[in-house]
Formats: structure tokens, C-alpha cells, sequence
């Protein structure tokens, strides 16, 4: 038994696994573990795809907590400039599944990447000083689409 990310024993008491949670709509009746003879692979993915270079932007992703009630949340993204509808699917889709994207800063006629690397920044900073779980992900051009 276990948290996202804890590790999954048997009955000796040995890691045979790490928790992992896919089905977050179903309140921990989702858990899954990933077999740790295959956790390696697992985790040099996630390193891969986080190191990977910001070549089509950043997506500003804000996660579920315990702490901050909806409103509170709501407008917070509403203070940093998002339009009350933005902030509560932002907001809802944190609360149903964990994570909701808050904002995709993009290079484009506007700004370049730079910029919108330092608006992204800005932003995320701001939710932060603010208390909300928030984190950049780059883009790679692959998922540009996204």
C-alpha cells in the first residue's frame, strides 16, 4: 500500500514497485504501480521530456492541493490576468484530475522565445508567491500542437 510515488512492498517487506496514480477521477480507486525492475526506464523518460529544450514554448500547469478552496484559486489566475473563464477551467480541470493548464506561452509574431520564456516565468512566479502548486513544461516542437 502506498502514496504516488511511495514504494509498492510485498509481504517481506521488498520494493516491488512504485505507486503511481492513472485514473485520478476515481479518488485512489485508479492505483496502478510500475513494476520496479522497469521503474529505470520510467524515470529517463520524464527526465528526457523535462530537459527537453522549450524549442515551441512553455505550458504553465497548475496541480490539485488541500490547502486552497476553489475561489481562492479562481482568483488568484484571475489577478495574474486570466478571464473568469480561463481561470475556472484552469481551476476545475486541477480539482477533477490533478493538473490543469493554466496558460501555453508560445513564440510568434508578438513575442519571441525569450519572451515568452520571461512572460511564463513571470507568471508562474506570481502563482507561486501566491501559494498555488504550479510548474513550467516545455514543448517541445513535436508537441507544438498541444
Amino acid at each position: 500500500a502506498g502514496m504516488s510515488g511511495g514504494p509498492l512492498l510485498n509481504c517481506d517487506g521488498e520494493v516491488v514497485g512504485v505507486n503511481t496514480l492513472v485514473r485520478p477521477e476515481l479518488r485512489g480507486l485508479g492505483n496502478y504501480a510500475i513494476a520496479s525492475s522497469r521503474v529505470d526506464t520510467a524515470l529517463l523518460a520524464i527526465v528526457d521530456a523535462r530537459a527537453a529544450p522549450a524549442g515551441a514554448g512553455v505550458r504553465l500547469v497548475l496541480f490539485n492541493d488541500r490547502f486552497n478552496r476553489r475561489q481562492r484559486v479562481e482568483s488568484v489566475l484571475k489577478d495574474v490576468g486570466l478571464s473568469e473563464a480561463e481561470a475556472q477551467q484552469a481551476m476545475m480541470d486541477a480539482h477533477t484530475t490533478g493538473r490543469g493548464v493554466v496558460r501555453v506561452f508560445k513564440p510568434g509574431p508578438e513575442m519571441d522565445l525569450a519572451g515568452a520564456m520571461e512572460a511564463a516565468e513571470t507568471m508562474c512566479g506570481a502563482l507561486a508567491k501566491a501559494d498555488l502548486l504550479v510548474e513550467l513544461e516545455h514543448i517541445s516542437a513535436s508537441c507544438a500542437d498541444e
